[in-house]
């Protein structure tokens, strides 16, 4: 994992090769809290495939690093791994820890929580989905987020959801108890990168994937991505983004900048960048999207194309 300081030049690494079980472990999840410190959800991997994805597991850690990167503790869970796929990790109050993941049962999902102390010890397990939700809505997805649950923290609760419309969002306290749940109302998404900002749910929205494609297309150009902004209250979409870049991922939003990171193809070699955008002209109201969604924004970019959007000077770092 790289820290990356503002300056986008200087970084630091932070690294479980050197932990014990961990040497060619793999980063399942992390969180980074408000006061520096990183936690990540790690895992003792026992085989490879052949190309280099983890296929057997043993046993799981939360790794601990303070701001300045030096290790704190690492800590090993007494997971019940039986029909469970840890995929995402919140700190509870307290310092105790809520796993989040799920069991796959022929095409559908189930999600599944477990909360651990301190000292790592099990002290609850959740059954989520109960009879379980469809996988997807297609024989392949844009991202394994769309069967990985992952937890997200923000307003003094956590946001338990996986990237599909199909499955609610599970809401608990900081404390790990379940208060609720929280279906979004945009029927058939698939999606990744959620991120909240106060009483706004931000995603990635996918593109549909048709079964029985040539493997090979050809396209004149960057094709549309959309973002829709979820009301954590009533599920309704409040407002939507788009562009036509592909090549970046969002990692973070408030309402007046959205922050990606990617490659800057514009530049000569190509480099990896992080890219500032603000929302821009509203959408034409003959487009049938704005029909959909009322309030739906292009966003401008921050470096020069020869494409919609029309960009402002270069902003990238």
């Amino acid at each position: 994992m790289l820290r990356i300081a503002p300056d986008a030049v200087s970084y630091s690494q932070f690294s479980i090769d050197p932990l014990p079980q961990l040497e060619d472990g793999d980063i399942t999840d992390w969180v980074l809290e408000p006061n520096g410190h990183i936690y990540a959800l790690a895992r003792r991997v026992l085989k490879y495939s052949d190309v280099t994805v983890p296929i057997e597991f043993g046993d799981t850690f939360i790794v601990h690093w303070d701001p300045s990167g030096k290790l704190v503790n690492q800590v090993r869970l007494a997971l019940d791994a039986n029909g469970f796929s840890p995929t995402g990790l919140a700190l509870l109050a307290g310092g105790d820890y809520l796993i989040v993941g799920y069991t796959r049962i022929g095409d559908k999902i189930r999600v599944l929580a477990q909360s651990f102390g301190v000292n790592g010890g099990l002290m609850n397990k959740l059954d989520l989905g109960h009879d379980g939700t469809k996988a997807s809505k297609g024989r392949t997805v844009r991202s394994k987020r769309v069967y990985h649950p992952m937890a997200v923290k923000a307003n003094g609760l956590i946001y338990v959801l996986r990237g599909t419309t199909t499955e609610p969002v599970y809401v608990f306290s900081e404390t790990g108890s379940l208060e609720g749940t929280l279906l979004l109302k945009y029927p058939g998404l698939e999606f990744d990168s959620p991120h909240i900002f106060k009483n706004d749910l931000i995603v990635h929205a996918h593109r549909p994937i048709a079964d029985n494609v040539p493997t090979f297309t050809f396209r004149s150009g960057p094709g549309r991505v959309d973002y829709p902004v979820f009301d954590l209250h009533t599920g309704e979409v409040v407002q939507e983004y788009y562009w036509n870049e592909e090549t970046i991922g969002l990692v973070c939003y408030t309402r007046d900048v959205l922050t990606f990171i990617g490659q800057d193809v514009s530049s000569t070699p190509t480099v990896w960048a992080i890219f500032f955008a603000k929302p821009g002209r509203p959408m034409k109201q003959n487009d049938s999207r704005a029909k959909k969604v009322q309030n739906s924004r292009v966003l401008v970019a921050n470096w020069p194309r020869n494409q919609e959007p029309v960009a402002t000077p270069p902003h990238s770092r």
